[in-house]
């Protein structure tokens, strides 16, 4: 795990797999640069090395000493398994599961790696559709699994959704329609033109219903400069920066609307989360995310302007059934297609299977 940003992000994700992984009696430990190393090891029970070695320094001998050395002082000579998960982890996973004989497994989250991918994986040693060393990529969205399709990739393909807790169904709080209603808004902003539609329309509500409150990623505020938007909306008071909103979560999962204004191919556990929690969805079309689906886990806005989503958001706030009716059948879709047991038992299938089939080949 080299990505800083995947790590903080999807920490409770990593923790999810490596708990029900280590419950199967598969030995997990996280190998990562000390940069990440602490975004992974909070709440951790799975050991974590630490090497001191950083993405893009693979190519040096150093970096490669300095990774066999970290893995031999902690005993870990051979392993069955090596999982690559963020993109910028993939060289690296590649250059390990080649030097022991293990499987290299692949966790591809987003669209934009399937490009790339075919391209990397022959570099380190793991032609594609060649049966010289065991490979399987692990896709949490079937979408995602087209695109590798697309892309020439058609071989190793294993879908393994991810998942989360849902122990109970959401409730309707008493008296909903009289209380404060919290916005959460999700992303970084790297899709700025579709998240200042969104952020203005809401903003344009908030101030006609001083009930409403809004909750923003402080990394998006900063890079769109949204808080200039709150100060000409007068709505001070009611907006509130959070440090980190996907990786801490106590905000975005205590909300009565989750906002996702992002289009971007990626899949984001945030969102499994907030449907499993009982907040409802409104989130930008995005054809490469298999759990965002119209008028069944979210309000679906395909408009790039701030009227689609101001009626968007109108209607969910000012009809209680639209509401209900979505919360109820997200949390019935995370019942039924992205549970933690699930997660774990496809992935555990995807590495077994792959090894099997490989022992036949040899």
């Amino acid at each position: 795990m080299l990505d800083a940003r995947f790590a903080a992000s999807e920490r409770g994700l990593l923790r999810r797999l490596s708990i029900g992984l280590s419950s199967e009696g598969v030995e997990v430990t996280f190998l990562c640069p000390p940069s990440v190393a602490g975004a992974i090891s909070e709440g951790m029970l799975s050991s974590v090395i630490a090497a001191n070695v950083e993405a893009g320094q693979l190519e040096r001998w150093s970096a490669k000493r300095v990774i066999r050395e970290s893995l031999t002082a902690a005993g870990l000579d051979e392993c069955d398994v090596v999982h690559a998960f963020g993109g910028k982890s993939i060289a690296m996973a590649a250059e390990i599961a080649r030097g022991m004989d293990a499987l290299l497994a692949v966790e591809v989250w987003r669209a934009r790696m399937a490009p790339r991918l075919r391209a990397t994986l022959d570099a380190h040693g793991f032609k594609h559709g060649a049966a010289v060393r065991p490979l399987v990529l692990c896709v949490p969205s079937s979408l995602i699994a087209k695109r590798l399709e697309e892309a020439g990739i058609n071989a190793g393909i294993r879908v393994t959704p991810w998942g989360v807790h849902a122990p109970a169904p959401p409730e309707t709080p008493a008296g909903a329609a009289r209380r404060n209603q919290a916005i959460v808004f999700a992303g970084r902003g790297l899709d700025g033109k579709r998240y200042l539609a969104a952020f203005d329309a809401v903003c344009s509500l908030a101030r006609e219903r001083p009930n409403v409150l809004l909750f923003v990623d402080a990394v998006a505020s900063h890079r769109l400069q949204l808080w200039k938007r709150v100060v000409a909306s007068g709505l001070q008071s009611r907006v509130t920066l959070v440090g980190d909103l996907e990786a801490t979560r106590d905000a975005a999962l205590a909300a009565d609307l989750f906002v996702h204004p992002e289009a971007r191919g990626e899949c984001r556990s945030i969102l499994l989360d907030a449907m499993a929690t009982g907040a409802c969805v409104i989130a930008a079309k995005d054809p490469d995310v298999s759990w965002i689906i119209g008028d069944e886990t979210a309000k679906v806005v395909r408009s790039d302007y701030s009227d689609g989503w101001r009626s968007a958001v109108t209607d969910v706030l000012d009809h209680t059934a639209v509401r209900e009716d979505l919360r109820q059948r997200a949390f019935a879709h995370i019942r039924q297609h992205h549970t933690v047991s699930g997660y774990v038992t496809t992935t555990l299938d995807a590495y077994e299977s792959t090894l099997a089939a490989h022992a036949q080949r040899s």
